[in-house]
């Protein structure tokens, strides 16, 4: 397993360049922000693989095998944490740039179209289930068609990634002015502080606690010159900080409800953002997989699903990377041609 942790790190540090003095001018632009959102979608992959080959019987029983399992359980639910970040970051560049006209488009343009290639994927991952021979129940369809349960596909943070559109435009459209303010940030967070609290009620901790690295994107968005201007004065000092904090919150011994990571998730955000102004990650290969973002989380599951089911475990047991292999190859041909089915509304 080793192997493909390997292959994870070459491709994330080829092309990579070390700035000196100042700070890269294009850290958020869309080519940067995709190179860094492919290696956490490539993270994604290898955590969900290695979760169907643990779940099989596989043993780790090799010094490789413990790395990678090492890895993987240190980054655990921070791998998405940037995928919630920029989208709240481009979400309020969009409307900064766009403003009402943008707002008032989002129920169609962000939510709905969401939702709709979501119910595309579940609709496809029934039909799998029905091939290799699952049951599947209608009130556990119809529950996964809105994000809340889940019939094999990722569902979790679909469902939170379309909460967070939602308040954003609510936020936006009741309080048009918190946008001139530059307070919508702020109006956000408090939103989705009281959907924290109902999923820490109603749902498992991962539901929720990356939820306000969104809010933090929206926050950053609008703060952005002053933010800009405090960091490169004090650049090296602010890093030093942020990571202290990072490392201290990250081995503090107790996640009450998950609280710790709800603040762990900002904070490695700020962390990346901070650490992308100095380091420009990225090749043609990471940026095309943060491009194809969607496509890539949402089916990745189906090939693992068909290949644990229909061969016998022992098999991918005894040949993880080919397992690995397959799935990844699957999922990028999934993603290529998914513009053929894609829902695009006007």
């Amino acid at each position: 397993m080793i192997v493909s942790l390997v292959l994870l790190l070459v491709a994330s540090l080829y092309g990579i360049r070390f700035g000196k003095e100042e700070a890269y001018e294009d850290y958020l632009s869309r080519d940067r922000t995709n190179a860094i959102k492919g290696i956490f979608i490539l993270f994604v992959f290898l955590s969900h693989a290695n979760g169907y080959l643990k779940r099989n019987g596989y043993e780790y029983e090799t010094i490789g095998d413990s790395i990678f399992q090492i890895c993987l359980s240190l980054i655990g639910q921070l791998m998405v944490v940037m995928f919630l970040f920029y989208s709240g970051y481009g979400v309020m560049e969009s409307i900064k740039q766009k403003g009402d006209n943008y707002v008032r488009k989002m129920p169609r343009h962000r939510i709905l179209t969401t939702l709709l290639n979501f119910d595309v994927a579940v609709c496809i991952f029934l039909m799998v289930n029905i091939l290799i021979g699952r049951t599947v129940t209608l009130p556990r369809f119809l529950l996964s068609l809105i994000a809340w349960d889940s019939i094999g596909n990722s569902n979790w943070y679909i469902f939170d990634i379309i909460v967070c559109y939602f308040f954003t435009w609510l936020t936006a459209f009741l309080f048009p002015s918190l946008i001139n303010k530059k307070r919508l940030g702020l109006g956000v967070m408090l939103s989705l502080v009281l959907v924290v609290i109902f999923l820490a009620v109603a749902k498992p901790t991962w539901w929720y606690d990356t939820l306000l690295a969104y809010a933090a994107g929206v926050f950053y968005s609008e703060n952005k010159e002053r933010i800009e201007t405090l960091i490169s004065k004090y650049y090296w000092r602010w890093m030093i900080i942020m990571t202290f904090f990072m490392i201290v919150l990250y081995v503090y011994p107790h996640n009450i409800h998950g609280f710790k990571m709800v603040i762990l998730s900002i904070i490695f955000a700020l962390w990346i953002v901070l650490l992308s102004m100095r380091v420009r990650l990225g090749n043609n290969g990471l940026q095309w997989c943060g491009a194809n973002l969607f496509p890539l989380y949402i089916y990745q599951r189906i090939p693992m699903l068909v290949l644990i089911t229909i061969a016998p475990a022992s098999m991918w047991v005894e040949w993880p990377v080919l397992f690995f292999a397959i799935c990844f190859i699957v999922t990028i041909i999934i993603a290529v041609t998914f513009k053929y089915w894609r829902i695009t509304l006007n």
